[in-house]
Formats: C-alpha cells, sequence, structure tokens
C-alpha cells in the first residue's frame, strides 16, 4: 500500500529563503506552475485506496531532479580533480627544469610558459642556447652569480666595484690574522730553531686540525720550545768566589793587589810574581793542603 502524502495545493508564496541550515533536514519541495483552464481532473481521489496519480508524479521528478543534481555534482567535481591534476603536473614540470631553463622560462608570459613546457627537453636546449648568444654572459661575481649583457653596464660595474670591496676586506682581514699568528709565534715558540714565518706556518697547520687534536698537539709543541729554553739557561758565574780575609789564598789576592798597584800592572801578572816568591810559594801550598783535607 502507497503511504499516504498530505499535498498542499492552494497557497500563495511571498518569500523564499534559502538557508545553511534547514528546519526539516533532508526535505524537499518542489513547485510546478500550469494553466488554470488546462487543468484536469485527477483520476481518482481515493487517498485509501493508495492511488495518487499527482504524488506519484511529483515524487518522480523529484528523483529525476535529484539524479540531475548529482550528475552536475560528479561532473564538477571531474572537473576540479582534471585542473588540480594539472596544475600539479605543471609545477612538477617547472621544478624539473635546469637552472639556465628556469632562468630562460620565468621571463616568459604564462602562455609561453605553457609552450615552452610542452616542447622537449632537447628543444627547450636549443632555445636557451639561441637566448645565450643573443644575450651572452659578460662577467661572473666571485660568489657564482652569472651577468648578462641585457644586465646593463651600471649593474655590472657595481658588481665588480663590490667584488673588489670584498677582496681587499678579505685581504685585510687575512693580514691582520697573520699578524697576530706571527706575534703568538714570537711569544710561545721562542726557543725553537727555525724563521719566524715558518714557526707562525707550524701554528696555522695546528689550528687546522680538529679540535680535540688541537689542544694536545700544540702542549707537545710548546714543551718542546721550554726544553730547549733550559738549553740556553745560565750556570754558574763569571766573577771570582768572595775569598775570606784570614784564607791563604786571600792573602794572596791582597799581595797580588798591593803588588799591581806598586808596579803599575794588571792583577793577572802581579798575581804570578807573587807566586814566584817564597812567601806566595807558601800560601798556594797551604791552600792546597786545606783544599784536600
Amino acid at each position: 500500500m502507497t503511504k499516504r502524502r498530505n499535498i498542499m495545493k492552494e497557497f500563495e508564496i511571498k518569500e523564499i529563503s534559502a538557508v545553511d541550515k534547514p528546519a526539516q533536514i533532508g526535505a524537499r519541495a518542489t513547485i510546478m506552475k500550469r494553466h488554470t483552464e488546462e487543468e484536469a481532473p485527477a483520476t481518482s481521489t481515493d487517498h485509501d485506496a493508495g492511488t495518487d496519480t499527482e504524488a506519484e508524479t511529483i515524487g518522480k521528478k523529484e528523483d529525476q531532479m535529484s539524479d540531475q543534481t548529482k550528475t552536475a555534482d560528479d561532473a564538477v567535481a571531474k572537473q576540479e580533480l582534471e585542473a588540480l591534476t594539472k596544475r600539479a603536473e605543471r609545477a612538477e614540470a617547472v621544478l624539473s627544469l635546469g637552472s639556465e631553463e628556469r632562468s630562460l622560462f620565468d621571463g616568459f608570459s604564462a602562455d609561453e610558459q605553457d609552450a615552452f613546457l610542452s616542447k622537449s627537453a632537447d628543444e627547450r636546449s636549443t632555445l636557451v642556447k639561441n637566448a645565450q648568444n643573443a644575450d651572452p654572459i659578460v662577467y661572473t661575481t666571485d660568489e657564482g652569480e652569472e651577468l648578462s649583457k641585457s644586465a646593463g653596464d651600471t649593474v655590472i660595474r657595481m658588481a665588480k666595484k663590490l667584488d673588489e670591496q670584498a677582496r681587499q676586506i678579505a685581504k685585510a682581514e687575512s693580514l691582520a690574522k697573520r699578524a697576530d699568528v706571527e706575534k703568538r709565534a714570537s711569544e710561545e715558540l721562542s726557543n725553537l730553531g727555525g724563521e719566524l714565518v715558518a714557526k707562525a706556518d707550524l701554528l696555522e697547520a695546528i689550528e687546522t686540525l680538529p679540535e680535540e687534536k688541537r689542544g694536545p698537539v700544540l702542549e707537545i709543541v710548546k714543551a718542546q720550545d721550554a726544553g730547549l729554553g733550559k738549553a740556553f739557561e745560565r750556570v754558574g758565574t763569571t766573577s771570582a768566589p768572595k775569598l775570606q780575609g784570614d784564607s791563604p789564598m786571600a792573602k794572596l789576592d791582597q799581595l797580588a793587589k798591593a803588588k799591581a798597584e806598586a808596579d803599575g800592572t794588571d792583577h793577572t801578572t802581579a798575581y804570578n810574581a807573587i807566586l814566584s816568591t817564597p812567601e806566595g810559594e807558601s800560601l798556594y801550598n797551604e791552600s792546597a793542603e786545606r783544599q784536600g783535607a
């Protein structure tokens, strides 16, 4: 038995509003317009028998409209998917371009870019070569940036000037660093043999070692320098020992000083002369006996 439906046939619509959250979710309304003079009476009004021709007609039309809407939605979704696929393929093609191809590509209009991407690798390579011949590279900066003739003389001159300034700054920094290394070499490796330049080169070579090795190697070199330093320490004295006044050697020294002053000779000559006298010989023998005791 067909479910009975309540159908509104006569009413006046004053406003139709589209809302994002309707009061009856899933409800649908179908509006039909027709000339009243041509209206034909329904074949049956027996709702109990379940034969409501007009209701069935409306239901079928509603189903048809639903199918049409679904078909339209599917078509829109298909178009959107195709558009997304094309954009993804284009982005992938752009990313696959080489640096020279990309540089040429960026200067094209949208249509020219599409045409460029549609060409084969050989065709794109030919276009790049033709463009380079028409606009050759005239200067490459120290950082590797290539400037073509179309960049203009002003830009190229400025690039060269900046490169020269950067070189001068780097040179000044290098000289200052070298002077500091040579100062360290003169202070920390003063006892090592070799020229100052060679010792500075040694310190610079040590600085290039990994940090965990740098310290131990530098300590070894400094220890070597310190060991050599001890070899140059002064041991002993060049002055004569201080003699006790009553010792034989002291008496000999006094006699030598007195004779040198009296004869006008040096201390060594006077000392040898005193040793030749009996008194001098006696004092010398006494001193020798005391040292041997």
